[in-house]
C-alpha cells in the first residue's frame, strides 16, 4: 500500500469533519436567530400586560393585592423572556404567592381582558366563627381572636367584639402548614400540636369533624340551649357552654347525632320535664360522654 492510498481516507475524514462543523455553525446561527426573533417578538409592547385589576375583594386591600401581583411580573424569565407578556406570564406563581400571603382568599382566577388588563378575580373567605385561644378565660379578655370559615380554617385576625356576636371556639389548633386529617387519631395521645406559633393557616379541628361539631351546635340551638362557645380539649373531649351558664360535656369525635338524640331525650325527662327551659338556670352541667347514659348536676 503506497502513501497516496493512505492519504485518501484521511482527506475524506477531514472533509466530513469540515462539513459537520459548518452544519453545526449554521444550525447554531439559525437557532440563535430564532431565539433572538422570539425574544424580540415577546418583548413587543402590544403583548405586554399594561395594568392589573382586582375584582371581588371587600375586606382585602385591592391596591395591595395588585401590587403583590405586579411584583411577580417584574424582571424576565432566564433574563430573556418578559414576565409581563400576557402569553407567558406566570399565572401559577401569582396564584401561589397571593394565596400564601392573603389567607382570606378562598378562590382565585386570572384572565387577560381588553387593553391587556390582567384581571385577578377572588372570592374571600367569610368569617363564620371565632377561634379565641387554647381555653376560655373568665372574664373573657379582649385579646386575640381569629376568624374561621365554615370548615374551621383560621384565616385572619378579628377585631374585638363585645357580647356574643360570633360563636367562639377554644382549643389547640392543628399546626400551621400541616394538612388536617378528618376523623379521630389512629393512636392515643393529644389530637393536636399546641406548639404552633402561627395560627393563621391552621385548622381549628379537622374539617369533617368541625362541620359535624357545628351541626351539633345547630341541634343545641334547635333545643333553645343557646350555646355560646365550644371548648375542644386535647383529650378528644368537648365542652359546650350555654348562655345560662351551664356546661355540656361530650366527645368531639364521637357519634354526635346519637349524642344530640341523648341530649334531647334527657331534656324531655325528669327532672327537666315538662318545661326544661325553666330549669336551665338551675343546671350546672350535663355529661353526655357515656354511651346512652346522661349524667347531670343541678345547683
Amino acid at each position: 500500500m503506497n502513501a497516496r492510498e493512505i492519504s485518501k481516507p484521511r482527506r475524506l475524514v477531514d472533509r466530513r469533519r469540515r462539513v459537520l462543523i459548518w452544519r453545526l455553525v449554521i444550525t447554531l446561527v439559525i437557532l440563535g436567530g430564532l431565539l433572538g426573533g422570539l425574544v424580540v417578538f415577546l418583548r413587543l409592547p402590544v403583548l405586554a400586560i399594561k395594568n392589573i385589576e382586582v375584582q371581588g375583594a371587600s375586606a382585602l386591600d385591592k391596591a395591595e393585592l395588585a401590587a403583590v401581583a405586579e411584583s411577580v411580573l417584574q424582571n424576565n424569565f432566564t433574563g430573556l423572556f418578559p414576565r409581563k407578556n400576557f402569553l407567558i406570564y406566570p399565572r401559577r406563581q401569582i396564584k401561589e404567592i397571593l394565596s400564601e400571603r392573603f389567607q382570606r382568599i378562598e378562590q382565585m382566577s386570572l384572565k387577560v381582558e381588553e387593553d391587556n388588563i390582567l384581571v385577578v378575580e377572588i372570592k374571600e373567605r367569610q368569617g363564620e366563627y371565632l377561634w379565641c385561644g387554647l381555653e376560655p378565660l373568665e372574664p373573657d379578655p379582649s385579646g386575640e381572636c381569629f376568624f374561621t370559615d365554615a370548615q374551621g380554617y383560621i384565616f385572619d385576625q378579628a377585631p374585638y367584639f363585645s357580647g356574643n356576636v360570633y360563636f367562639k371556639i377554644y382549643g389547640p389548633p392543628a399546626q400551621a402548614g400541616l394538612p388536617a386529617q378528618a376523623g379521630p387519631p389512629a393512636q392515643a395521645g393529644p389530637l393536636y400540636n399546641s406548639s404552633a406559633t402561627s395560627h393563621i393557616g391552621s385548622q381549628v379541628f379537622p374539617p369533617e369533624d368541625f362541620i359535624r361539631l357545628m351541626e351539633f351546635k345547630h341541634r343545641m340551638e334547635t333545643l333553645r340551649l343557646a350555646p355560646v362557645y365550644f371548648w375542644i380539649k386535647q383529650e378528644g373531649e368537648c365542652v359546650a357552654r350555654g348562655s345560662a351558664g351551664f356546661e355540656i360535656f361530650f366527645l368531639c369525635t364521637g357519634n354526635l347525632e346519637e349524642t344530640a338524640e341523648n341530649l334531647s331525650a334527657a331534656l324531655q325527662a325528669e327532672p327537666f320535664a315538662p318545661d326544661y327551659e325553666k330549669r336551665l338556670p338551675d343546671l350546672l352541667y350535663l355529661d353526655l360522654r357515656h354511651d346512652n347514659k346522661v349524667f347531670f348536676k343541678l345547683k
